[in-house]
């Protein structure tokens, strides 16, 4: 509420670049004071001289102005060097719905630029391209989802409690997906309706069904900074823009997994990414502390980088589901997420051209279960034995193994069983 008490401060606008260059200045002083004998002026004649005068300090100023704008943009695009110009020209069209679009190498076109950005970063999964091993891990979720077909007679409904908590962690700036609904329409609404937004999310959970809409990600391409060349995919990171009704019941989801988890399966403590409580910090901290304990302990070490190229677009649903079922996670948990890795979708808009696309590999950067379920794929890994002098953490999809052995040639052995 407004009042004389508190009066509302007038918003402050930023200072250009160029506001103390001294032509400029010097200009905008004489056409105030050719302005202010105008204002004093009674002689017609004298007044029209002044006039043109006044008006050909403005031609002056306007063209000045014009050159001065011209330099800070080729500055700003250009900068002291010449390297990053595209990623300074992103940054100037930082919030707008079109970013420029570099044409890749072998791409004669923007549509093929695209065409190839949209097939590297969302990657197909085809089954004429799988390994014995992979054949049958597909076959046996196909044989299991089989047998457990049909509609949850068993499954743990949600409550009001839970809906509102679920929608509450939602922040109100939050992009909404191709539904267009923001997070604060969605609030309104489940407030309002709250018994049918209850109802929609237990047919969805009885059903093991996620509807389709849902499932659509509108895809924003971001250039990564710092990059020397734009001229490749690997330059860019997609950015998943879900429906707020998705994310709540994603949420809902994620939440049931991690008790279930917590109860009767947890992650490995050597994962400190997307976990709570754990951050970069105390990975260092554990990683300096197994290095410093092995020299102090006389053995060689090594290092070992893992880089996953395109971990999150990479992730193998099946692989997923077969985890799943082995921790013996509920069955509607599993036909649910089953169900939400089938049939999904991205649209995607860079330089003007638009694509759409199906895809059935990945996780969604962005949504909610995406983060959730590469640690539970990766989990695998770390919980493996490796041997007692070999540490294994990571950090997402950042791994790194400490290899300790108190022989060279036994810590080459030791590195070439860890990376075979």
């Amino acid at each position: 509420m407004r009042s004389a008490f508190f009066p509302v401060r007038p918003c402050r606008r930023r200072k250009t670049p160029w506001y103390n260059d001294e032509e400029l200045v010097d200009l905008v002083r004489q056409q105030k004071s050719t302005y202010r004998k105008m204002r004093r002026c009674f002689n017609q004649s004298r007044w029209i001289s002044l006039n043109n005068e006044y008006q050909r300090q403005r031609t002056a100023y306007r063209t000045r102005l014009d050159i001065l704008r011209a330099a800070q943009l080729k500055r700003d695009i250009f900068g002291q060097n010449d390297q990053d110009h595209y990623q300074r020209v992103c940054r100037m069209l930082k919030g707008q719905d079109i970013l420029p679009a570099r044409t890749f190498i072998n791409c004669d076109s923007p549509g093929s630029t695209v065409q190839n950005l949209v097939d590297d970063l969302f990657p197909s999964d085809h089954q004429e391209t799988d390994t014995p091993h992979q054949a049958a891990v597909r076959l046996s979720i196909h044989d299991w989802i089989s047998r457990h077909s049909g509609i949850n007679s068993s499954y743990e409904p949600v409550s009001p409690i839970e809906l509102l908590n679920s929608i509450q962690r939602v922040k109100n700036d939050k992009s909404p997906g191709m539904d267009n609904l923001s997070p604060i329409i969605c609030k309104k609404f489940i407030a309002h309706h709250l018994d049918i937004m209850v109802a929609i999310i237990n047919c969805c959970l009885r059903l093991s069904y996620v509807p389709y809409l849902w499932k659509i990600s509108v895809v924003r391409i971001i250039p990564k900074p710092g990059r020397e060349s734009y001229d490749k995919s690997g330059s860019y990171r997609p950015i998943g823009l879900l429906s707020i009704l998705a994310k709540v019941l994603e949420t809902i989801m994620a939440n049931r997994v991690r008790k279930f988890m917590q109860n009767n399966c947890p992650l490995s403590t050597k994962q400190f990414g997307f976990m709570k409580k754990r951050s970069t910090e105390h990975a260092l901290v554990k990683l300096m502390d197994n290095v410093e304990s092995n020299i102090q302990n006389k053995y060689h070490v090594a290092l070992v980088s893992m880089d996953i190229k395109g971990a999150f677009n990479h992730a193998w649903p099946p692989g997923l589901i077969k985890r799943l079922i082995g921790m013996n996670l509920p069955e509607y948990l599993i036909k649910m997420i089953t169900n939400y890795n089938d049939d999904r979708r991205i649209v995607t808009t860079f330089g003007g051209v638009t694509r759409v696309k199906e895809t059935n590999c990945g996780t969604v950067q962005g949504s909610v279960l995406g983060p959730l379920f590469w640690n539970i794929i990766v989990d695998d890994l770390l919980q493996r034995d490796h041997g007692p002098n070999v540490h294994v953490q990571a950090y997402a999809d950042d791994i790194v193994a400490v290899v300790a052995d108190k022989s060279t040639n036994g810590l080459a052995e030791s590195i070439s069983s860890l990376i075979p």
